[in-house]
């Protein structure tokens, strides 16, 4: 019989518990660093995607203003 006043750990009470929560934490922790990484990552391509599209238009502008002035 176990001992109520003992927590129980939170994958069970058998030998490999420790183990697995050793390596589920260790995961945990490593795919919030990497969603951390692709958080990132879509961030910089978002402002490349500004940067470009600015780009662009400030092209497009400077076309339209050349076509207006040799008409």
């Amino acid at each position: 019989m176990s001992d109520p006043t003992r927590s129980q750990a939170p994958f069970g009470d058998f030998p490999e518990a420790n183990t697995l929560l050793l390596r589920y934490t260790t995961t945990l922790d490593d795919m919030v660093k990497l969603l951390s990484t692709v958080k990132a990552a879509i961030a910089f391509a978002g402002q490349v995607t500004d940067v470009v599209a600015d780009s662009y238009e400030a092209s497009d502008k400077r076309a339209a203003l050349d076509v207006r002035s040799t008409s």
